[in-house]
């Protein structure tokens, strides 16, 4: 039979020997549930063409952690982006095709992402696809 969880000084335990805890507990610190992030850093995308559409995904490609937006700026710093691993790798989609101006290949890249925050420096290739 499974030992039970239980709730003492609100603090969470299960039983079990302990030579730290005189009462004969384990103490269970730092929970978090895998939908909760582990940490957050800035993502900066380098050399992007300005007017740029972006998504920044998690490994699985499903999750959103930033955007869908727009490149107004180089560098531009996406604060605050969140991470459920570590190193967790995320992708930045890049997109350049706004009918009446150059017109540039899809960029995806893939980096790890850490708590000091990560750079993403890209190179757009113009595409040479007619209209």
């Amino acid at each position: 039979m499974a030992d039970l969880l239980f709730v003492n000084n609100g603090v969470w335990q299960m039983p079990g020997a302990s030579k730290s805890f005189p009462g004969g507990y384990y103490t269970i610190h730092h929970q978090r549930l895998p939908t909760s992030p582990l940490y957050q850093g800035d993502v900066t995308v380098q050399n992007a063409v300005i007017g740029s559409s972006y998504i920044l995904l998690g490994p699985d490609g499903t999750t959103v952690l930033s955007g869908p937006g727009t490149i107004t700026t180089d560098p531009q710093t996406l604060s605050n982006v969140e991470a459920f691993a570590d190193p967790y790798i995320i992708e930045l989609r890049l997109r350049k095709s706004s009918p009446g101006s150059t017109r540039y290949k899809p960029l995806n890249q893939f980096i790890p992402h850490n708590s000091a925050g990560v750079s993403f420096y890209v190179v757009q290739i113009e595409s040479t696809v007619l209209d």
